[in-house]
């Protein structure tokens, strides 16, 4: 009975799955073509979209692309358009459509000089800037984006590739300041093993490329007015996009090898597409890079004009290694939702810094259907099917990396240099290479935090006699007093995803009885305990340290005049006295660490400390003249004399509880 009710548990299981994946089906239809220019040859980056709402793809190196579309959109238009071209139409009523386009191209109806003999380049580009927010969304939009980052060696093999559905939270451009928000909805990568870490391929901030790299978004300086006497431009000719007449304006700079065209409508003056190039070689960290090149296009929609496609690449040369490896970064927006777009929760937010193949999921034959892309009912395996051909998914997917090829790649890496602080640099006058700090590295690393801590010191009760030189006197009776809370300011630097060394100073300078003021070095071990979700850290952590505990007795009258103690004259009208304990410690402990945010993380610690010299001293500062240049001084324990309520001395001012505990919010 038990096993027959497991059957037909299965069976009922299967059927779900089934009718699941039938109606996932029936709700989209699928639209495949090849789009074709007026020479019969493949169109690559062709825009293919329907309207209401905004939900596009683009073709792919071959000219073709695949788009799924959800059935509620199927009665209207699917357009096809490109710069030069007339853009086509095809009226969507079937569930399945295979379409063969071939583009027509558009004869521009202006001249720039017959139509407007008096407009001239600066003309243009100032009334294209000045009507940026008119041409441009202006309030947040959110956005659907397709992300793929790719290295390839320079004999075209890939190292490593990513993917991802990102889900764009996009300021208005009156704003252009706010970087936005993103968060990703789906991604894979694959990549060579450890290979990400040695060649350079992190691209920091490659997925905020969508906000970063927009031109017209951040006000770059080829458009600026203020930067105009930096560049040369010229009017060469007109084409059409979108049905609308459109100004190319070829620019360069006057200082920098670096030139390209910008694309302006002439009925409304938008940036309907920037393209920039330079081969100049720009130095970084343990690398250079050169052959870089901006694609940046928009659409129009909705009244106003939307970033469609962002294709960033460059040409990377590792010092260390001698390899050459080609890069790049590409975003395709797939819907734009230009109502009611709300911010995305803190907590789901990439950070700006987060090199995408540190964040993005393991590739996962388990996960990935047949084509090795995400399941049927994503909209990741439409765009990625638009823009790759099946073939290259599978080769660049699916390759696996022999282990005597990986073996012969790292043999040719002398360091890691991502992970480590080290760099190595090319000497071109002697072509030879050195290693040195790699600074630019050593800020991502460093992580600072403050907190507060438990950790109880108390002065004994009892009769204090100050003397000094028989002259300078001072007696206190006082009572036991007790300090338990202090706070603990950090900064450290990570050496590697495991291993950190820091800085901690400890105490509380402000109590007005009893101070206790701590430097400690220490070095901290720590995993990740979670597999999935926030991660959660147990950290093994080992301090040494120097500082001192002093009972503040109060100010007193200085009799003696000009005196010297420890090397220095004092000579103020007061001086205040002090007594206590200066000591050396080593402090093992734990630690429990949990993210807040993309930025913060609150932590819980535990050290025991173990004290390694302890030395009573008595300490005389200055009272009067400016704060910075008065004097202390730590004289021997023998100027104070203490002794309890029954008359006898007291070995120790200072005792406190070796155990300390604390609570830290760090920046990390």
């Amino acid at each position: 009975m038990v096993k027959l009710i497991r059957i037909l548990g299965f069976i009922a299981f299967v059927t779900l799955l089934l009718i699941d994946t039938i109606t996932a089906q029936q709700s989209r239809i699928l639209i495949k073509g090849k789009i074709l220019d007026e020479n019969g040859n493949p169109f690559v980056g062709a825009n293919v979209y329907i309207k209401k709402p905004l939900w596009g793809i683009a073709s792919n190196v071959e000219g073709e692309f695949t788009f799924y579309l959800p059935r509620n959109y199927q009665t209207q238009y699917l357009f096809v358009s490109g710069v030069g071209y007339k853009t086509d139409s095809i009226w969507i009523e079937k569930s399945e459509t295979l379409l063969e386009i071939n583009m027509e191209q558009d004869i521009p109806m202006i001249g720039e000089v017959v139509v407007k003999p008096k407009l001239t380049e600066y003309d243009i580009l100032r009334n294209a800037f000045n009507r940026i927010a008119d041409n441009y969304p202006a309030k947040p939009v959110r956005y659907e984006v397709f992300y793929r980052e790719t290295n390839k060696t320079a004999e075209g093999e890939y190292v490593a590739v990513g993917e991802a559905m990102l889900d764009v939270f996009k300021n208005s451009y009156s704003k252009s300041n706010n970087k936005g928000q993103i968060r990703i909805e789906k991604s894979r990568k694959n990549i060579i093993p450890q290979y990400d870490s040695i060649v350079y391929m992190y691209f920091y901030g490659g997925v905020y490329a969508y906000i970063a790299r927009d031109y017209i978004f951040t006000r770059a300086g080829v458009i600026n007015p203020s930067n105009f006497r930096k560049f040369t431009y010229q009017l060469s000719g007109t084409t059409r996009y979108e049905g609308r007449d459109v100004y190319i304006i070829d620019f360069s700079s006057k200082k920098e090898d670096l030139s390209g065209k910008l694309y302006i409508s002439a009925n409304d003056y938008a940036y309907v597409r920037i393209e920039v190039a330079t081969s100049q070689i720009i130095p970084g960290s343990g690398f250079e890079r050169t052959n870089i090149s901006d694609v940046i296009q928009y659409m129009p929609y909705d009244g106003k004009w939307h970033l469609q496609q962002i294709k960033y690449t460059d040409r990377k040369h590792i010092h260390s290694t001698g390899m050459v490896f080609d890069c790049s970064v590409e975003h395709l927006t797939v819907h734009a939702n230009v109502d009611s777009a709300k911010s995305i929760p803190s907590r789901q937010r990439i950070s700006y810094l987060d090199p995408f193949y540190s964040v993005a999921e393991d590739y996962n034959p388990n996960y990935w259907d047949g084509y090795n892309i995400l399941q049927q009912d994503s909209t990741l395996r439409q765009v990625v099917e638009s823009i790759h051909t099946i073939d290259e998914i599978n080769r660049v997917m699916t390759s696996a990396y022999e282990k005597q090829q990986v073996d012969k790649l790292l043999a040719e890496v002398r360091e890691n240099q991502e992970r480590n602080l080290i760099m190595v640099t090319r000497d071109k006058k002697s072509n030879t290479t050195k290693r040195q700090i790699n600074w630019n590295q050593f800020y991502k690393k460093i992580y600072g935090g403050i907190g507060l801590h438990y950790a109880s010191a108390t002065s004994a009760a009892g009769q204090y006699r100050f003397t000094y030189d028989n002259h300078l006197f001072f007696q206190q009776d006082r009572k036991s007093q007790r300090l338990d809370y202090g706070m603990d300011i950090l900064l450290g630097v990570n050496m590697t995803d495991h291993w950190s060394i820091y800085w901690t100073g400890t105490g509380n300078p402000f109590n007005s009885t009893i101070r206790m003021m701590d430097n400690r070095i220490g070095t901290e071990y720590r995993f990740n305990m979670k597999k999935q979700g926030e991660p959660m850290y147990l950290g093994i952590t080992a301090d040494i340290g120097w500082g001192h505990a002093y009972a503040l007795f109060g100010k007193t009258e200085n009799t003696l005049g000009s005196f010297s103690a420890d090397g220095k004259t004092f000579d103020t009208k007061h001086i205040s006295v002090s007594g206590g304990l200066q000591h050396a410690l080593i402090a093992p402990g734990i630690s429990f660490a949990g993210k807040i945010n993309k930025m913060f993380e609150i932590s819980l610690y535990a050290k025991y400390n173990l004290q390694l010299t302890q030395r009573k001293t008595t300490v005389i500062r200055e009272k009067d003249g400016f704060f910075l240049s008065r004097k202390r001084a730590a004289i021997d324990e023998h100027y104070i004399r203490a002794t309890g309520n029954d008359g006898n001395p007291i070995n120790g001012y200072i005792e406190w509880l070796p155990f300390q505990a604390g609570v830290m919010l760090t920046f990390r």
